[in-house]
């Protein structure tokens, strides 16, 4: 897709009857119908006029009040007209106003790998537009509007339509880039979660995964649901969100699924961690020699 055009130029359409389609300044579109070069019929809409019966109908009956065709002669004509137009290239590179200055506005896009992905528009005004992915994807005009608006300093009117083209655009000239923050939402909560796990002892009796929440069994750390239900808690978000759960296996902290771990007469659900979440007092966010963690029978 390239920056596309606005209009679709003047167009046979009956005999001696024309129509032309062009993008209107500030949003919207206008179909004209010509004779010899006179306007007989003319219909401005917000949406594209070729998805719309009802234009169909007003533009035959203008045109027959002025002209010596007959409504449904000329109602048949835009109509075929229509269908081809859909179907054609030109009716899918042809762009509104809204769409064409945000295309031509746009310098580079760079999808940013982190999860999930966000994507950076960079502007020839220098300028950045930040969306994302989710904001992509539900394609809500009121999301591109806003950011424009805030950064631009002018109203876009930009339509669902308008954003599914750019969007489209924008897809087909991305860039991968590391990402200039964090490369997911759940960075923070991990971190959490481990400074949380260091603070406790860490003992191979299953006893203190009542007490403290965690007990190890080699290189498994069992975390009960409890200790990381209150860590996500505190970022309001739920023990039962997947990504989490996805988050963690990616990063190699999960070594398995939870399970129910039978202690004197309890069933507490515990998550299967590596040691590695551990950290120790003073240290980065894993330990680096994990195997110099002491550990013995009993408590650390």
């Amino acid at each position: 897709m390239t920056s596309g055009k606005t209009s679709t130029g003047i167009v046979p359409l009956l005999s001696d009857l024309n129509i032309e389609i062009h993008a209107k300044d500030g949003g919207g579109w206008s179909t004209v119908v010509t004779q010899k070069g006179i306007t007989v019929a003319k219909e401005d809409t917000k949406t594209e006029p070729w998805v719309q019966n009802e234009i169909i109908k007003k533009l035959g009956k203008q045109t027959a009040d002025k002209t010596a065709y007959k409504s449904g002669a000329i109602q048949d004509a835009i109509s075929q007209y229509f269908e081809e137009f859909k179907a054609s290239d030109d009716g899918k590179a042809l762009l509104s106003e809204p769409a064409r200055k945000v295309i031509e506005a746009t310098e580079a896009v760079f999808r940013e790998k982190c999860n999930p992905p966000k994507f950076r528009i960079c502007l020839k005004s220098g300028n950045e537009l930040l969306f994302t992915n989710r904001e992509l994807t539900a394609m809500r005009p009121m999301d591109l509007n806003d950011k424009w608006s805030a950064i631009e300093r002018e109203r876009l009117k930009a339509t669902r339509g308008d954003f599914d083209k750019i969007i489209d655009y924008w897809f087909e000239i991305q860039q991968d880039s590391e990402t200039w923050g964090a490369a997911s939402e759940w960075e923070a909560v991990l971190q959490k979660l481990c400074t949380e796990i260091s603070l406790k002892h860490i003992s191979d009796k299953k006893e203190r995964l009542l007490d403290d929440g965690i007990y190890r069994e080699g290189e498994i750390l069992w975390v009960s649901n409890e200790v990381i239900r209150k860590v996500l808690l505190d970022f309001g978000k739920d023990i039962t969100d997947s990504s989490f759960q996805k988050y963690l296996r990616d990063e190699g902290m999960l070594l398995g699924p939870s399970k129910y771990i039978r202690v004197n007469g309890f069933r507490p659900r515990a998550w299967q961690f590596s040691i590695s979440v551990y950290i120790q007092q003073g240290e980065g966010l894993y330990h680096e020699d994990i195997d110099q963690i002491p550990f013995a029978e009993g408590e650390i």
